[in-house]
C-alpha cells in the first residue's frame, strides 16, 4: 500500500484526499481511485505481485506485456489472472528446479509436480511440450 501511496502524492488532488480522508468522508475513497487509476494509465511499467494482479483497482487496466517472474511456482489460476488484462505477450521466467505442486508449496528436488497432488504447473507443461520459445540461461548471476 505505501507504494500505492507513493504513486499518487504527485497528484493535484492529493492534498483534497488527504483533507477528505482525515475527514472520514466518504468521498476520499472515490477520489484516491481516480487517483490510482490515473497513476496507473500515466505508468510505462506496473508491478504487481501474483496476487495483487486480480487486485479491484487494477480492473479494466490493460497491459499488451506481462513477465511473470517465478512462474515455475505459480498455479495455472494465477497466471491467467495475469493474463486476464488483455496481455497480447507474456514472458515466463522460472527455475525449471523449483516447480509448484498445487498446494502452495514448491518443490525443490522434483520436476514433475505430483508430489503434493496437483498437475505440473503451465511453466513445465509449455517446456515439456516444446509449445513456446525456450530460452535456458545457464548458471546464476552473482548478486554482490
Amino acid at each position: 500500500a505505501d507504494l500505492l501511496e507513493d504513486s499518487i502524492r504527485g497528484d493535484p488532488f492529493y492534498a483534497v484526499y488527504v483533507d477528505l480522508k482525515s475527514k472520514y468522508d466518504p468521498n476520499a475513497e472515490d477520489l484516491y481511485a481516480t487517483m490510482v487509476e490515473r497513476a496507473i494509465g500515466d505508468s510505462e511499467v506496473v508491478v504487481s505481485t501474483g496476487t495483487s494482479v486480480g487486485d479491484p483497482v487494477l480492473e479494466g487496466v490493460a497491459f499488451k506485456r506481462v513477465v511473470v517472474d517465478n512462474a515455475t511456482r505459480f498455479s495455472d489460476a494465477a497466471i491467467l489472472l495475469s493474463l486476464s488484462h488483455g496481455a497480447e505477450q507474456m514472458v515466463l521466467v522460472g527455475d525449471l528446479g523449483e516447480t509448484y505442486t498445487g498446494t502452495g508449496t514448491p518443490l525443490t528436488d522434483s520436476q514433475d509436480g505430483q508430489e503434493g497432488g496437483g498437475p505440473p504447473p503451465l511453466f513445465q507443461r509449455l517446456v515439456d511440450g516444446q509449445a513456446v520459445p525456450l530460452h535456458v540461461l545457464s548458471g546464476r548471476p552473482q548478486l554482490d
